[in-house]
């Protein structure tokens, strides 16, 4: 997987070990990041999938999720990835060519998306505005979340989904002084 996803736009290499040898080391976190992901999701008893990602880079970990759901019996119904209108056009091109289906988006459009959507946000959805946060939370939040995972960074954790428990626990490895991994379910009767 390291291989394909090195394929494209000519990353730098390092040696990291001899089971994911020479490769770039961006590999080595969405590996991390898709395995807490995909774990989560099976935790929550979630197999058929409809993803979410704020933020989505070039599309590396919308790669790796969709080559490891397997391993974790999750079946990927959909993929949505919003961001910037230029960068959508890179993750579609890459994706396309690491045979990846997937739809991307940007806020304010037609946004097609389903009920129950599990959210992926890698560092974005902290580092954005509060405006764009505000926006990203009424438009895609909360009328399709049920679930997520965000890597989290740059400001402090705050309410920024309705009706949903929010936990946390700190990053690992630790990156950054706010950094997190944070967690999102639906509230329970005794929750509310």
């Amino acid at each position: 997987l390291c291989s394909q996803n090195d394929l494209y736009g000519k990353p730098n290499k390092h040696y990291l070990n001899d089971e994911l040898g020479q490769c770039s080391p961006t590999n080595a976190r969405y590996i991390h990041h898709s395995l807490l992901i995909l774990d989560y999701a099976r935790k929550c008893n979630l197999d058929n999938i409809n993803f979410v990602e704020i933020g989505g880079g070039y599309g590396g970990l919308c790669f790796f999720i969709h080559s490891l759901a397997e391993i974790f019996d999750i079946k990927t119904n959909s993929y949505t990835l919003f961001d910037l209108s230029d960068v959508c056009k890179l993750q579609e091109k890459y994706l396309d060519l690491l045979g990846v289906d997937v739809a991307t988006a940007q806020l304010n459009t037609d946004i097609d998306l389903s009920p129950g959507s599990f959210l992926i946000s890698n560092y974005a959805f902290s580092e954005i505005s509060s405006g764009l946060q505000r926006q990203y939370t009424e438009q895609v939040l909360n009328p399709f979340i049920s679930h997520g995972f965000l890597a989290w960074n740059d400001i402090d954790l705050y309410p920024f989904i309705h009706d949903k428990n929010i936990t946390s626990i700190p990053e690992k490895p630790q990156t950054g002084p706010k950094n997190l991994y944070v967690y999102v379910e639906p509230k329970t009767n005794k929750d509310r």
